[in-house]
């Protein structure tokens, strides 16, 4: 089950990784571009990785979606 924080942490970490790589990102610039407290952070993910994690899996799912849809 998703929710709303747990997406939005995903969609800022991915724009933030994109931006800044997934090294130079810290956790502090996650919070902050996710507007959300360091216990809702680890409420969903354990870690930086874990958020990298899951950003791949949804990566993986969307392009599956999408080639099913063309086959």
């Amino acid at each position: 089950m998703t929710t709303i924080l747990r997406d939005k942490i995903i969609q800022n970490s991915a724009i933030l990784f994109a931006e800044k790589g997934y090294e130079n990102t810290s956790i502090n610039d996650i919070l902050k571009a996710t507007k959300c407290s360091k216990g809702g952070l680890y409420h969903y993910f354990q870690s930086k990785m874990e958020i990298l994690q899951a950003i791949i899996k949804l990566q993986i799912e969307t392009y599956s979606e999408q080639f099913n849809a063309i086959l």
